[in-house]
């Protein structure tokens, strides 16, 4: 993905793990990067809330997440790697939006 695609997916990365944190589901450091923490802390948050856990934060975790009937931003689920470790560097590695 281009740089300002990278950003764009890093900043919603960092919003959605900031907001975990705030409810409870902790991932540590926000830093944008969808590793195994953030991942452990989506499956956490939506076992919580009687969601369907898959790490996926979709539409449905979204709006219990900000307390929105939203869906978010334009993207349509974003998944959270469950085996990326935050020392990787490869964009793609990261996580995959869909």
């Amino acid at each position: 993905v281009g740089d300002v695609t990278w950003n764009t997916l890093k900043n919603e990365i960092a919003t959605i793990q900031a907001q975990l944190n705030k409810k409870g589901c902790s991932v540590g450091t926000v830093d944008g990067i969808a590793g195994p923490a953030t991942y452990n802390a989506v499956i956490s948050f939506q076992n919580k809330n009687g969601l369907t856990a898959d790490g996926q934060v979709g539409t449905a975790t979204w709006d219990i997440l900000f307390d929105t009937v939203s869906g978010g931003t334009t993207y349509t689920r974003i998944f959270i790697c469950s085996w990326c470790s935050t020392s990787i560097s490869n964009k793609e590695s990261v996580f995959k939006v869909v």
